[in-house]
């Protein structure tokens, strides 16, 4: 039998995932390898969840946010032909447990007109254990979006526009590993592939492409917002992080890759005079947001 070696030079990712996990469990985690942290779902979010699930099927319902605290209303919506009515169910709040038997955080509900008969007790007794179940958690989208941050910080690209398969060099995947792990132990029923890449034409052609794709759009958006002029030190410090982070990526490919990437070099290069040149022209006082920092690739 003849012998055949295989030049694998990186993997295609991919996932299902299925259900929720501890927001405190995976950041832990992931903190202890150093990677970026989930975002978890806080009190408002989880209130308002419970609600959905409680008024499934019951009709034309919204939930309102409330002026104050951590709550929303039940309302429920009437047309009447001429205008839109709206008459309260009940509505829910959380506060510090002060309920017997009760500790920690609580859901109290009030009956409202529309209410009819209903029991506010059974109310809060619905929605308290799945409040519980859904505060501090991570969904399976906040999941997605955390691999997907995990694997850029990793180095990898986007294999289509809109994310959802990645590919990721050689170098990168025992970390991944250690987080595919994780994701399938906190998440039961989850499943994080990484399928083998061999560094033939094709697999060359497909990721320089994906890389492409990212440095351009990413130029582009940067380039765009440095042309409207009246940038604040905050937001050109951001660019500037930013544009390095891409060249970074860029020089890091061509070894991997084994390709001159001038074009995309030149590209951020024009971009970096552009930064320059604001940076030259911007006011003295800091922007008020790190408009930069705070945008997804």
């Amino acid at each position: 039998m003849r012998d055949v070696s295989i030049n694998f030079n990186g993997a295609t990712i991919l996932w299902s995932i299925t259900g929720a996990a501890s927001g405190v469990a995976l950041n832990t985690r992931l903190a202890e390898l150093e990677l970026p942290a989930a975002r978890v779902v806080d009190e408002a979010q989880a209130l308002k969840m419970a609600m959905q699930v409680h008024s499934r099927g019951q009709g034309s319902l919204m939930i309102r946010p409330l002026s104050k605290g951590v709550g929303y209303a039940l309302v429920q919506e009437t047309d009447t032909g001429t205008d839109m009515e709206y008459s309260e169910i009940y509505r829910a709040i959380v506060i510090e447990g002060s309920l017997v038997g009760r500790q920690g955080r609580t859901v109290v509900c009030k009956v409202g007109k529309a209410g009819g008969n209903l029991d506010p007790m059974e109310v809060m007794n619905t929605l308290q254990p799945r409040f519980e179940a859904y505060n501090g958690c991570v969904t399976s989208e906040k999941m997605g979006s955390c691999l997907s941050s995990i694997v850029r910080h990793l180095g990898g690209v986007a294999v289509r526009p809109r994310g959802g398969v990645y590919w990721l060099s050689d170098s990168a995947l025992p970390k991944f590993q250690e987080v595919a792990e994780v994701i399938e132990q906190l998440a039961p029923g989850s499943q994080v592939f990484r399928v083998r890449t061999c560094a033939d034409e094709q697999t060359v052609r497909l990721v320089s492409s994906s890389l492409a794709h990212e440095v351009q759009t990413e130029a582009s958006r940067i380039q765009e917002k440095l042309s409207e002029g009246s940038l604040g030190e905050r937001a050109i410090e951001s660019c500037q992080k930013r544009l390095k982070e891409l060249r970074d990526k860029v020089e890091s490919y061509e070894g991997i890759l084994e390709q001159d990437l001038e074009t995309l070099r030149d590209r951020l290069n024009t971009v970096y005079m552009a930064q320059v040149e604001a940076e030259l022209s911007s006011p003295e006082e800091e922007a008020e947001e790190n408009w930069l920092l705070s945008s997804p690739l």
